[in-house]
């Protein structure tokens, strides 16, 4: 993935950490992974890192929100709409933006929420078909959101990171959000 004992961040000098916003499913824990490991490596620690103790490292650089309250599981593409219209999270000076192929989005939240989860959101013979007409957290909820977020792409002091280009090369996401963006 990244290649070890590498110094992947050269500074780090923001004064806060730079908001980052994705749909669930769409690699923000991926980012947040790669970014801990990062920071990490700067400060020469050895600490296994763990899903759980992310937001030691990766919170001192990433900010990380899928809408809270308006989280797109469990709103309407017209609660999110009505949300994102009052709340205008869109206009902060600068962030990054996660996205990825909403089929990819979609097979995995449809297996997150079928069998990851701890509490079920859907019942155990609903299938893909079915979930994909769901009214909550399905394709007409990631798609208001990609589109009410599309917004962002055209700000030049915010960033869209692709799933697929973090895939393709980590070390190159990870350098242009540390390094470029704070």
């Amino acid at each position: 993935l990244l290649p070890p004992q590498q110094n992947h961040v050269q500074q780090c000098s923001a004064n806060r950490p730079m908001f980052t916003m994705s749909h669930p499913k769409s690699g923000r824990t991926w980012m947040r992974c790669l970014v801990s490991y990062a920071y990490a490596c700067l400060h020469n620690t050895t600490d296994q890192l763990s899903l759980k103790d992310l937001g030691a490292y990766s919170g001192n650089v990433l900010d990380c929100w899928h809408g809270e309250p308006h989280h797109p599981y469990v709103r309407s593409a017209w609660d999110l709409a009505h949300a994102f219209a009052r709340e205008r999270p869109h206009e902060r000076d600068n962030g990054v933006l996660i996205v990825r192929d909403p089929r990819d989005v979609i097979v995995s939240s449809y297996y997150q929420r079928l069998y990851r989860e701890e509490h079920k959101w859907i019942l155990p013979w609903t299938t893909l078909s079915d979930f994909l007409r769901f009214e909550t957290g399905s394709l007409k909820t990631l798609l208001m959101f990609m589109n009410l977020w599309s917004a962002v792409a055209e700000n030049p002091t915010w960033t869209v990171l692709r799933y697929e280009d973090i895939k393709a090369c980590p070390s190159r996401a990870l350098h242009h959000i540390v390094n470029e963006r704070l």
